[in-house]
């Protein structure tokens, strides 16, 4: 908290000391902005961070993930679609009652099992719903 405080106090003094040189608020904001800017380097690196943090105490390493990532050229394993270009990368997706790893899915898949509770037959008795009210 304490690092945000001064942090924000340096980019205000620098702001202030910018504008009193005659620069614009938009070219400081935007300099400030360029270093979110998701570069292949960030988002590898980013992906990296998530995949130890959230997926590392049940035996999901960023290998695990780059391997597979490799195997599907990139793309989720239900639907063929490419990587959610918010986050820069695949769900994974794992069974909750062994932590397994099965595959690497894009995030409308993966709510989709989620949302299903990963029930075979619920997914079965949507596509029949879907079967019966499409035209």
């Amino acid at each position: 908290m304490a690092r945000d405080v001064v942090a924000k106090k340096a980019y205000q003094k620098a702001y202030q000391k910018a504008r009193l040189e005659g620069e614009s608020g938009d070219a400081i904001r935007a300099d400030r902005r360029a270093k979110y800017v998701n570069t292949p380097h960030k988002i590898k690196l980013r992906n990296a961070n998530y995949i130890k943090r959230k997926y590392g105490d049940i035996g999901i390493s960023i290998e695990t993930y780059d391997s597979a990532f490799e195997i599907q050229h990139g793309l989720c394993a239900i639907c063929g679609g490419a990587p959610d270009m918010k986050y820069g990368r695949l769900a994974i997706d794992h069974d909750h009652k062994d932590n397994r790893f099965r595959a690497l899915l894009c995030r409308s898949c993966n709510s989709m099992l989620g949302f299903s509770k990963d029930s075979i037959e619920i997914l079965t008795k949507a596509i029949e719903y879907l079967k019966l009210h499409s035209s």
